[in-house]
């Protein structure tokens, strides 16, 4: 069975929800599915498309990605490694907050803290990083960006429970640190305790009415928690205090994407983009600059981003793709705007650029399942299978209950069928991928019923040829007397190869007759294209 035609929708890949997994001042965002498109394969080529990717006659291959259906918030980290000391206690001043006074780093422990964070994101070390945090905390338990760090870290290999603790840790040191309260209450939405996370803000936010930071992290978490009106009641209390208050639009604009209001929404985008056209210092959106400018650059790369998010809606994929790459330039750690770049890229067979997106979203969101499973499509369709699977395998043990994996690593299995892939031969290839297939069939929810059975087909269809005995030679003109044949020679209606070299069908020593050849001739007789009876 061909399997050219089929193509999986790009949201049954991808189907993570989008909230801020870029970091931690882009607000919770609800994309709606990404480009889609489908890919198909001819005799001994490549193509590529969005989708799943299929193979179709003769080995030609086809890989996709990209694209992606809001279901379930988002990976961690949300909230960035906190790569600074406070310069207040970095100074040796000492600073006091609600309950509890900080005791100023010294420089040993600001040393310390420092090699945490470059063990952490110069070598990728998270033990070292975390040893580092650790021995700072133990010698100076008010040191708040440890803890959290220790939470960051936590979260990032998938230990909630520890992240959590180390979050409220930070918290109980320094109840007014937007940056934890932000972490935990995102991580516990996304375990599904958003109703805990509401209630951890609210008792923590009360206390800090005045601290916009803390009030806008209120309103977001109202939002998520499907109560938009309240979150809208305190951008209008900060509108009040500070009518050019970004905070409160930003707010306003997170509230009016949650009710689906257009219109309002619209409305929002024009006035935030009209306050900050000449107040972006984009020379400074790719690093460097003040918190301040980094925060302008944030919310400016938001609003193109929803610009993008609105034009998607209504099927304008290409100027859909030009506000996302906005959006990626005056942040590019906006690590969902990547993500659906590179679905549009690889809708377009651009592998190499999507791949190179892929890859800079997974330095800042290394486990996000949108970012893995695009990132397993993408390899497969470069016929980087190992890297794909790595990349399935990780999103394997993060999500196992995601059926868009197992079907990424059949794929993997059923493009690579030919490449002896992991030491598999055509027909173990072909198993490997039925049995992918069918754990994703038995995890439901996919969407993509349908597509699924036509893969499971496909696979089958392969495996059985794979399998199949090799066909038996037809008798027909064969070795022995079929077609009037006799040992030793042929007579017509044999193929001319029987028998010896010394006699064939009725010919003389030195040559053949049909009814009185000559010696040393050949005649059109005893049976198919004789080469002579006794000799050359």
């Amino acid at each position: 069975m061909s399997t050219r035609n089929i193509a999986i929708p790009l949201a049954f890949f991808l189907s993570a929800a989008f909230g801020p997994a870029c970091g931690d001042d882009h607000p919770t965002t609800t994309p709606t599915p990404g480009p889609g498109g489908s890919g198909s394969g001819s005799s001994g080529g490549t193509t590529t498309g969005g989708g799943t990717g299929t193979e179709g006659t003769s080995g030609g291959a086809t890989s996709g990605a990209g694209g992606s259906t809001a279901t379930t918030p988002p990976p961690p980290p949300d909230s960035p490694l906190e790569a600074g000391v406070d310069e207040a206690l970095a100074a040796g001043s000492g600073a006091s907050t609600t309950g509890r006074e900080l005791i100023p780093l010294s420089a040993s422990e600001s040393s310390s803290f420092q090699q945490g964070v470059e063990a952490f994101e110069q070598r990728g070390d998270a033990n070292a990083a975390r040893s580092a945090f650790e021995a700072v905390l133990v010698s100076n338990p008010t040191a708040y960006r440890a803890a959290y760090n220790l939470g960051y870290l936590a979260e990032r290999g998938g230990d909630n429970r520890e992240a959590i603790l180390n979050y409220q840790r930070a918290l109980d040191i320094k109840p007014d640190y937007p940056t934890a309260l932000r972490a935990l209450f995102r991580l516990l939405d996304r375990l599904g305790r958003a109703s805990e996370g509401l209630s951890q803000v609210q008792s923590r936010a009360a206390a800090f009415p005045g601290d916009n930071e803390m009030q806008a992290i209120l309103a977001e978490a109202y939002i998520a928690a499907g109560r938009a009106n309240e979150g809208v009641v305190i951008a209008r209390r900060m509108l009040i205090a500070d009518a050019n208050s970004m905070e409160a639009f930003r707010i306003l604009l997170r509230a009016s994407i949650e009710d689906e209001q257009t219109a309002l929404t619209l409305e929002l985008l024009k006035r935030i983009a009209d306050k900050l056209t000449e107040t972006v210092p984009f020379e400074n959106c790719s690093g460097g600059g003040t918190p301040e400018d980094r925060a302008k650059c944030r919310l400016w790369s938001y609003v193109k981003f929803t610009y993008g998010q609105i034009a998607a809606s209504e099927g304008r994929k290409v100027e859909a793709k030009r506000y996302y790459e906005e959006a990626i330039d005056a942040d590019p750690t906006f690590v969902e705007a990547r993500v659906l770049v590179a679905g549009f890229q690889l809708d377009a067979g651009q592998l190499a650029p999507a791949t190179e997106n892929l890859e800079e979203a997974r330095k800042v969101a290394p486990s996000w399942l949108p970012v893995l499973v695009g990132l397993g499509n993408a390899y497969r369709g470069l016929g980087r299978y190992a890297d794909a699977m790595t990349a399935l395998r990780e999103a394997e043990r993060l999500y196992p209950s995601s059926p868009e994996v197992p079907i990424g690593i059949g794929m993997v299995y059923y493009d690579a069928r030919t490449q002896t892939f992991e030491g598999l031969d055509r027909a173990q290839a072909d198993q490997s991928a039925l049995d992918a297939f069918r754990r994703a069939q038995g995890m439901g929810g996919a969407g993509a019923d349908t597509e699924l059975a036509a893969l499971i087909a496909a696979a089958q269809a392969d495996y059985d040829f794979a399998t199949a005995p090799p066909p038996e030679i037809p008798a027909a003109g064969g070795w022995g007397e079929e077609g009037g044949g006799t040992e030793g020679g042929t007579t017509e209606g044999g193929d001319g190869w029987g028998g010896g070299w010394d006699e064939g069908g009725g010919a003389t020593e030195g040559g053949t007759t049909e009814g009185g050849g000559t010696e040393g001739g050949t005649t059109e007789g005893g049976g198919g294209d004789e080469w002579g009876g006794g000799g050359w």
